[in-house]
């Protein structure tokens, strides 16, 4: 009598897996809604909410949050490296090509275009500033490493003669507060202020404190950026 075929073990583990990676796929879309809630009660009434809020207004059970990342300011600490992961991601491909002054005009982009994580990040920047923040030398950290990506593009890029006060490092820490003061007073004031008027303002400016920026040929081959500084 012929023998019956086994069922084959490989199949069953093909099939193992492919629900493995469901589940996986499952929970980083629940994570990313979890922090898009997060983000979206920031923006509204800033960061004074609780976990068991976050999961709720997610369409989550009240302990969704809490089970995911463990405690409030884990789970802060991500909602903040999320947004900031979206505004780098806008701004630092020009500023790496040598193009500061495209750096700057994207990022204030970003800002009008990212529905809540615009207001968020500064909303979280803001609450830094106190003197007891947990936060403060993270944001303060996140500001350094924008101007030095601003400081290592201008310092490439720099064409004509400026007095001799007058550094790459200032110049950074000017621009970035261009940046910041530009993007509050549109986050609090709206339609009153005509941001894309400003925005041809500042990079008129620009182009007159940093000149012309060089064609693609005429560039310097880019310096090793650290590690400490992506």
């Amino acid at each position: 009598m012929t023998a019956r075929k086994k069922t084959q073990p490989p199949k069953r583990a093909a099939r193992t897996t492919k629900s493995k990676r469901t589940q996986q796929e499952r929970r980083a879309a629940s994570d990313e809604q979890l922090l898009k809630g997060a983000v979206g009660l920031i923006a509204r009434r800033g960061s004074n909410f609780s976990l068991a809020e976050v999961g709720r207004c997610s369409g989550f059970s009240h302990a969704m949050a809490g089970a995911r990342f463990g405690s409030r300011a884990e789970f802060i600490r991500n909602v903040r490296m999320t947004i900031r992961q979206q505004s780098y991601d806008t701004w630092e491909p020009h500023a790496s090509a040598r193009r500061p002054i495209d750096a700057f005009d994207a990022y204030l982009d970003w800002v009008s275009h990212a529905d809540e994580g615009g207001r968020a990040l500064y909303i979280l920047l803001t609450e830094a500033l106190t003197l007891e923040s947990p936060d403060r030398a993270d944001y303060a950290e996140h500001n350094l490493q924008l101007r030095q990506a601003f400081e290592q593009s201008i310092d490439e890029t720099r064409i004509g003669k400026h007095p001799r006060e007058v550094n790459t490092e200032t110049i950074a820490l000017v621009l970035v507060g261009m940046l910041r003061g530009i993007a509050i007073q549109w986050l609090l004031e709206g339609d009153a202020i005509n941001l894309e008027q400003v925005r041809a303002t500042a990079r008129w400016i620009l182009e007159k404190a940093l000149g012309q920026t060089p064609k693609p040929e005429d560039r310097p081959t880019a310096r090793a950026r650290s590690p400490e500084r992506t």
